[in-house]
């Protein structure tokens, strides 16, 4: 079925060569009954055979370059090297080289975003992973600190591990809020340099 479409494929992509040859069949044909017409029907034997041999032969030779050629382009599209490129290049007609030649240096310049994407999302990561690393050593200390001082710790002390936690960064009272419940205004500011 397959090899059938390929050949419905060709067929139609040569239209115009098959309406010319067949055109031209037609006025021989004419030419041969009006010149011999008592040898008229071994002519047109003769001229169908030699323009379906003219016909057939072409096609199966253009039919084994199309293989060749999709074989080269698959191997192009799978690896766009200047080898691949290269193979394709030789085998299809001159007229489309230089558009192979611009799609191959596209198709690199892809292929190397790509893997410089690939390297910029794995760095995010580990940087992710080792800050998620880094920020479990104060939350498990300002838990163990919690747990042994469940009536002693006010607002004030935990803000001020959590800056000393943060490398004395200004604690919002938003964390204090939280804790509370929203109930400190949300202008306070606690700072930790005193």
């Amino acid at each position: 079925m397959r090899k059938l479409r390929t050949l419905f494929t060709y067929i139609s992509s040569n239209r115009i060569w098959l309406v010319t040859l067949a055109c031209l069949e037609l006025f021989f044909v004419f030419l041969a009954w009006f010149a011999y017409p008592e040898n008229f029907l071994s002519l047109v034997g003769l001229m169908i055979f030699v323009s379906l041999a003219a016909l057939i032969l072409p096609l199966v030779i253009s039919i084994y370059k199309r293989k060749k050629i999709d074989i080269a382009f698959r191997c192009f599209l799978l690896e766009p090297d200047d080898r691949n490129e290269y193979l394709l290049c030789e085998s299809v007609p001159a007229s489309m080289r230089p558009y192979l030649r611009e799609l191959g240096q596209h198709l690199r310049t892809q292929q190397e975003y790509g893997k410089e994407q690939k390297l910029k999302i794995a760095d995010y990561e580990n940087y992710i992973e080792k800050w998620a690393h880094e920020i479990k050593k104060p939350l498990s200390l300002m838990t163990l600190l919690l747990d042994n001082r469940k009536g002693k710790v006010t607002d004030e002390h935990i803000a001020r591990v959590i800056a000393q936690a943060c490398k004395s960064k200004p604690v919002g009272a938003e964390l204090l809020a939280a804790r509370q419940g929203g109930a400190v205004a949300s202008s306070k500011m606690v700072s930790i340099g005193g």
